[in-house]
């Protein structure tokens, strides 16, 4: 099977205990994967958030294949979508406080 570029759109939490949550109340995540299919996409994506101290909350759409052709040359999504085929796994986060 072949492996494909990826995005999740999630709504993530801070893990308590952790520094994020005593700063943030929580968050959007796109998370960009290089997987074969949404299931492995969202273990990769559950390990590398947890690593940054975030857990899923929900899954805010499903998984969407995309490919350079999708975004416009020089868009920010175009970039993360070129880091991820370079490191696998790309995280935008849109964090907010508790008073948001």
């Amino acid at each position: 099977m072949s492996r494909h570029t990826l995005l999740l759109q999630l709504s993530v939490e801070p893990v308590s205990g952790l520094h994020t949550a005593s700063r943030y109340a929580g968050a959007f995540a796109n998370v960009w994967v290089l997987a074969e299919h949404e299931e492995a996409a969202l273990v990769r994506a559950a390990a590398e958030l947890s690593q940054a101290g975030w857990r899923i909350t929900s899954q805010e759409e499903p998984a969407r294949k995309v490919t350079l052709e999708d975004f416009a040359i020089g868009s920010e999504a175009r970039e993360l979508l070129e880091q991820c085929q370079v490191d696998q796994v790309v995280i935008q986060l849109h964090a907010w406080r508790e008073n948001h």
